[in-house]
């Protein structure tokens, strides 16, 4: 809006105070008219709506798929971090621990699926840490990093319990998209399903030790992300696809 000077004393600026206030009443009248139109509207092609996404509803997601080792990775059967994430009732969840050098990196795979209330991609119920766990979320960050070539910002969290000290990554995976933003996340679900596409997503997390320092996990976290990223992107499509065995 403009700020207009004028002599507060003059007959001018009363005859224009009367008129702003009749154009506020106007835009107030039209805003109002505007906002039940649209109502209405979505009221009336809601049925649309809803018989689309029943209808394109997938088959339910049985199993995670293996996120194939490269560029010096190994994969490694038996886990050696206690900890893991903890997920509300999710479609299926796995983890997968891989292992270079003699650095440890564990992935955590969470798959939604017909996604309900209590069974839902982004929530708070979804977490590193709850409360009551043995295990503390500490601190809370953004990390600037890559996946296939692609700029991603992960939500980061440094977890201790049993005298550990954990670097986790999270973020979603939707539809293609990777993001660590939840009105994201959640935009991009709607549209996935209105287009006929599902709501089959992903919940991932991955982590390191750092009980050294968090730096030093950081770095081999984006290591892990820029040798595996493609693998990952694989595994996350096959997990979400349509009767995936």
């Amino acid at each position: 809006y403009e700020i207009y000077q004028c002599d507060w004393s003059s007959d001018v600026c009363s005859s224009d105070l009367s008129v702003e206030r009749g154009t506020t009443q106007d835009a107030s009248r039209l805003q109002i008219v505007t906002s039940s139109i649209v109502m209405l509207v979505c009221l009336s092609f809601w049925p649309i709506i809803e018989k689309t996404l029943l209808r394109n509803q997938q088959e339910e997601v049985s199993v995670i798929a293996d996120i194939v080792p490269q560029h010096g990775w190994s994969r490694v059967e038996k886990r050696s971090i206690e900890w893991a994430p903890e997920l509300n009732n999710p479609t299926r969840e796995r983890i997968q621990r891989f292992v270079k050098d003699k650095r440890e990196i564990e992935v955590f795979t969470g798959i939604f699926q017909r996604q309900t209330w209590d069974s839902k991609l982004v929530t708070s119920s979804n977490a590193l840490a709850s409360d009551g766990s043995i295990w503390s979320l500490v601190e809370r960050g953004i990390a600037h990093t890559e996946i296939s070539g692609t700029p991603l910002d992960t939500k980061t969290g440094i977890v201790l319990g049993r005298g550990e000290r954990i670097l986790a990554w999270q973020w979603y995976w939707i539809d293609g998209l990777h993001t660590g933003n939840d009105i994201r996340a959640k935009v991009r679900q709607l549209l996935a399903r209105i287009n006929g596409r599902g709501d089959a997503s992903a919940w991932v997390a991955v982590y390191t030790k750092a009980n050294l320092s968090p730096d030093a996990g950081a770095t081999v976290l984006a290591e892990f992300m820029r040798d595996m990223g493609d693998s990952l992107d694989s595994s996350l499509i096959l997990s979400t696809r349509p009767g995936s065995r």
